[in-house]
């Protein structure tokens, strides 16, 4: 029976090099592609040169298949070349499988930096007896040279090279988990134990070059005992270092989510900032203005008229409470329970009423037909919002004797303009001078998908204008930031 599988390994060499070599280069590419990706695991920083281990390995391999059938038809010294070059490229293939274990192994730990340069030294030592190696030993035969360097290289470059790269990976579980990857450790150490394997059955079963310990433990030995090639075993080793790494590689993915992840919520925090400021603005300064201007005339009254002067003082009372839960409801990015259930035309008469109360400004209204149904809460409350720091604007700075705010529908738009007849301003002299106000009454409007704009001349009035597209509710694009988890 062993007889027999000895036989089938040995008639299909062939095949078993060519699974050999497919399964590293499959390895390599994968790693070729995916470590262009920018990560921050210090693993992802040297998987290049695990990447060129993979397709130089399959290279070498399938060179095994590609030289002997040389020999049918090229000149013996292109063949000796051939096999010399090959030997060349099996042992730089095992010295960037040494270097991507010790750099790993040293980056981040200073005391094994210099372990660094330790691939680069062996490979030197090999190289220098690779090519002194005939001169030495005359009259030896080159196969024997042959021979004697891929043992050397399978000694001194990949049974090391393996072992670091096992130990390498081994110091990368703790990583892993603090990057939110602990799923992808078991997946590494099956990748330990396939190196482990690959040490054993690439570094230490080598062809029997005459010395210790390759004539007692050697590749024609093994197949002796198991019945199996090392070539096949090594071929199982590449296939699961190949199966367990490419997995591993789905650290990049995780790693790309979490940025996207992080992006969103620092878009999400601007967001979030950027409304407290706009209703900080809007909503509580402008409501402690108004405050301030009634506590005037509440003291203004006191002499004459106590008792209007102790009712304006109980209102006023009343909006300090108004104005504490307002702060509190930002705090929470809650709003009050009935403010949500006002249609626009009851937010705007509200914002009326509080105006000719405070500023003793007339405020008429103009609402046209629409579609309250079809708007939003928060639509209703941002268009509000601009109302009222229109409105109050007007009072502070215009000195109008009215003010005229009117919606309605136009051509599939909301329009809503706030128009007074006061001192006016030359908007082109505003430039960047332009307060909080102008500021969060055009963001207000792009937020919700419309336009703004504003109209005034030295001793004309002001008119503020806001056009917004009627699209359905579920078309339109949210107006206020998101909510922001851990």
């Amino acid at each position: 029976m062993k007889e027999s599988v000895i036989e089938f390994f040995r008639a299909n060499a062939v095949v078993v090099q060519f699974a050999y070599g497919l399964a590293f280069f499959a390895m390599g590419l994968a790693i070729a592609l995916e470590s262009r990706r920018p990560s921050q695991l210090r693993m992802a920083r040297h998987l290049p040169l695990l990447g060129t281990f993979g397709i130089l390995q399959a290279l070498a391999s399938w060179g095994q298949v590609f030289i002997p059938i040389q020999r049918t038809y090229t000149p013996p010294a292109i063949v000796v070349t051939l096999q010399a070059l090959h030997a060349l490229l099996t042992a730089l293939t095992f010295s960037f499988l040494m270097a991507f274990g010790a750099r790993l192994l040293a980056d981040g730990d200073p005391k094994l930096r210099l372990l660094a340069h330790l691939p680069l030294l062996l490979t030197t030592v090999w190289g220098v007896s690779f090519f002194f190696y005939p001169v030495v030993m005359l009259p030896a035969s080159y196969e024997h040279w042959l021979v004697v360097s891929e043992a050397w290289s399978r000694y001194i470059l990949a049974f090391p090279g393996a072992v670091l790269v096992a130990v390498a990976l081994a110091r990368q579980f703790d990583e892993l988990r603090v990057a939110g990857m602990g799923h992808l450790v078991r997946r590494l150490q099956w990748a330990i134990v396939s190196f482990g394997a690959y040490a054993v059955a690439a570094g230490l079963i080598v062809p029997n070059a005459g010395f210790f310990p390759s004539n007692r433990l050697n590749s024609e030995q093994f197949l002796q005992v198991t019945g199996l090639p090392v070539e096949g075993v090594r071929a199982l080793t590449g296939l699961g270092m190949a199966y367990f790494m490419i997995r591993v590689m789905e650290m990049f993915d995780i790693e790309a989510a979490q940025r996207l992840e992080e992006v969103r919520r620092m878009r999400a925090i601007l967001a979030e900032r950027d409304r407290i400021a706009r209703e900080l603005h809007d909503g509580v300064i402008q409501s402690l203005y108004a405050l301030g201007l009634g506590m005037q005339n509440a003291r203004y009254a006191m002499e004459s008229t106590p008792e209007a002067s102790r009712r304006l003082l109980d209102e006023l009372l009343a909006r300090v409470n108004g104005i504490i839960q307002d702060v509190r409801g930002y705090i929470m990015d809650l709003r009050l329970p009935g403010e949500t259930a006002l249609t626009l035309a009851q937010k705007l008469s509200a914002v009326a009423g509080e105006a000719s109360r405070v500023y003793h400004l007339p405020v008429h209204l103009e609402i046209g037909s629409i579609d309250e149904k079809a708007l939003p809460p928060a639509v209703a409350n941002e268009l509000s919002q601009v109302v009222k720091e229109a409105v109050s604007n007007a009072a502070r700075h215009g000195q109008p004797r009215q003010v005229r705010v009117g919606v309605h529908e136009s051509e599939g738009e909301l329009v809503l303009y706030v128009q007074d007849d006061g001192r006016g301003f030359d908007p082109g002299q505003a430039g960047d001078r332009q307060g909080w106000g102008l500021v969060n009454m055009r963001r207000r409007a792009e937020l919700l998908g419309g336009e703004f704009d504003i109209d005034s001349r030295p001793g004309e009035g002001t008119t503020v204008m806001v056009r917004i597209p009627l699209r359905a509710p579920s078309e339109r694009a949210p107006v206020e930031g998101q909510r922001i988890s851990a």
